[in-house]
């Protein structure tokens, strides 16, 4: 009779559970799987100075990767995502910085566009205080230059040489020092630095200034201590 007792109530407490699984899956799980389910066409494009341009981009849906697609310089490259998942365009190609963007779908969202840019030149100049064992190095651009850094390496009677401007230092193993820049985009900015010498300047003597991107783009500029 326990027994009995047991199982009946072992069965009303497993149909309980089971009605609320199935109540919680009628109402948020089956919604929001048939919604996802359902796709829909995305219009792909990529631009540069406002003019669409031929790039690759990698797309991914919810993180995961899906397919390389290469853009056109008209129209558009069509692509099938689910409703409700996020799609991330991830541009590949070196010709521009990469970038990355990601949106999350809905019915009204039909076309994504990634803008991509170039990397700007760089001119460089400087003045030298060799009284006060300083010198500035002026950094100008004529468009965006991103995430770069400054490198420097010396000659034979500099010691050393640090940043005036509290710059921070990152590692780089080609180079004795080097400081993190803000980018430098259609602008001009001035950086101080304070070194350290022994002995007679000769002719083998410089700061060789290294302006570096986060694509290895190089711009140098060369600080002489004779003839000044």
């Amino acid at each position: 009779m326990k027994l009995t007792k047991s199982l009946v109530t072992l069965a009303v407490v497993i149909i309980c559970i089971v009605g609320v699984l199935f109540f919680v899956y009628q109402k948020y799980e089956k919604p929001k799987n048939e919604n996802f389910a359902e796709q829909m066409n995305i219009s792909i494009s990529a631009i540069n100075d406002d003019k669409q341009i031929v790039t690759d981009l990698q797309v991914r849906v919810n993180s995961f990767f899906v397919k390389n697609i290469t853009t056109t310089s008209h129209g558009f490259v069509l692509f099938q995502a689910p409703v409700n998942s996020t799609v991330t365009l991830l541009s590949t190609s070196d010709d521009y910085y990469h970038t990355a963007i990601s949106k999350k779908l809905s019915a009204s969202m039909t076309r994504m566009t990634v803008e991509l840019f170039e990397a700007g030149n760089i001119t460089t100049n400087h003045s030298l205080d060799i009284n006060n064992n300083q010198i500035n190095i002026e950094v100008q651009s004529d468009g965006l230059f991103k995430n770069p850094k400054i490198c420097v390496n010396w000659g034979l009677h500099i010691i050393w040489l640090n940043s005036l401007d509290e710059l921070r230092q990152v590692n780089d193993d080609e180079y004795p020092k080097c400081f993190a820049i803000d980018d430098v985009n259609e602008s001009s900015v001035m950086y101080s630095f304070s070194y350290d010498n022994y002995g007679v300047f000769a002719e083998i003597d410089f700061v060789r200034f290294y302006i570096i991107d986060e694509q290895n783009n190089t711009f140098e500029h060369k600080v002489k201590f004779i003839n000044i």
